[in-house]
């Protein structure tokens, strides 16, 4: 029925996960104990799932028409119940399947990250190289602060020659000619 079938696609949805995942293929999960369990309980999943169904459609077609008596009620009640029970050890099974195939994409997911730190980490040596590289800032910083010191006194010293000179030149000023004697 349209219950059994979105269970078993989800045990299958399940399985699939699993068999496609990239730690199956790199055997960190036993490979052949895998598979031969999982299809295993697909196909048991699958078996109990036809069962759930044809005795329920089994107990809908197998009594007269009239209404069932104490004694039938009581039967027919623990068959319910059973069927209950089955479907939900059914159920059960699939979300362990289902909690399966999650903890191997969280499996996935580490081993994809380990992966990625791994090249990561094999550019470590650029990196150093980088800061022994840097680590010289500080004494060129000290050069240049030098350097700026000296650009400064340079400045000081042709702004002091130019301001003498402004006072040199202002002492060759000529009286204008209306001014002679």
């Amino acid at each position: 029925d349209d219950a059994g079938r979105r269970l078993l696609r989800r045990a299958q949805l399940a399985i699939g996960a699993i068999l496609s995942s990239d730690v199956y293929p790199a055997d960190l999960l036993d490979r052949a104990a895998t598979q031969t369990a999982l299809k295993r309980h697909e196909w048991e999943i699958a078996s109990t799932l036809r069962e759930i169904t044809a005795l329920r459609a089994g107990s809908c077609t197998s009594l007269p028409d009239a209404s069932p008596g104490p004694m039938t009620e009581a039967v027919l009640e623990s068959h319910r119940r059973a069927l209950a029970l089955a479907q939900q050890g059914t159920t059960a099974r699939v979300r362990a399947l289902e909690r399966y195939a999650e903890q191997v994409r969280v499996t996935d997911a580490a081993r994809v990250d380990w992966q990625s730190a791994l090249k990561a980490a094999g550019l470590n040596d650029r990196y150093l190289d980088l800061l022994a590289r840097t680590a010289a800032d500080d004494q060129a910083i000290a050069e240049i602060t030098t350097l700026t010191g000296q650009a400064s006194a340079a400045d000081e010293a042709f702004r002091e020659s130019l301001r003498r000179a402004t006072i040199a030149a202002e002492a060759l000023v000529l009286p204008v000619d209306d001014e002679r004697p």
